[in-house]
């Protein structure tokens, strides 16, 4: 649980549940037009929750900001049942300012954003894994490149956030850095559901 207030509760899966693409590269794709946006509010949404469950999710009104190092503008705002986190969120809930990678190494970056909440780093479920959700084993190179033992059985995960151009979504990096820059959205990356439900 991220957060707790009037009412509703913001959720984000604890493990990555898939490996898919963030949307058709060179299509000006946005959050609002993207097809993991189409996916997460249909097909996961429907098959992932019980009609009961479902009752209990609310909308969520979903705050589309532009990258601040690039000033990439990506599209409206929406209002969503499921969603990917943002740069927003990640500053909120995370305490993670993404600002700070110009001031630092990428290594000593990975390693303030997983000080700042451990919870950035998110492990694939086998299924996600099976679906070639990338996974950090012992043996990577990373660990003797950048030191990131810490990471040991994590992956990456797509934020909603844009990247360097319209072309790039941003994620968080297996090893807990988030990337600003982004990865092209024609290639497949972990998701990480987020929600908000209410209780009484």
């Amino acid at each position: 649980m991220l957060d707790k207030s009037d009412g509703q509760m913001l959720l984000v899966a604890v493990k990555i549940l898939d490996h898919r693409i963030y949307g058709i590269y060179d299509s000006g794709i946005s959050w609002e037009t993207c097809a993991l946006r189409s996916w997460l509010n249909n097909d996961f949404y429907n098959e992932a929750f019980s009609v009961k469950e479902k009752t209990l999710i609310a909308d969520s009104y979903v705050v589309n900001d532009t990258n601040p190092h690039y000033n990439t503008k990506y599209g409206n705002d929406t209002v969503d049942k499921v969603f990917c986190l943002g740069f927003g969120e990640l500053e909120t809930y995370f305490h993670i300012d993404s600002r700070n990678r110009s001031n630092m190494s990428w290594q000593e970056y990975c390693r303030y954003c997983y000080n700042q909440d451990h919870r950035i780093l998110a492990a694939p479920t086998e299924y996600a894994h099976a679906n070639g959700a990338f996974l950090l084993t012992p043996t990577g190179a990373w660990l003797y490149q950048w030191d990131v033992s810490y990471a040991v059985g994590s992956g990456q995960w797509w934020l909603r956030s844009p990247g360097y151009d319209i072309n790039y979504a941003a994620r968080v990096d297996v090893s807990g850095g988030v990337d600003t820059m982004g990865r092209s959205v024609g290639y497949d990356t972990g998701v990480r559901p987020a929600l908000r439900v209410t209780y009484e």
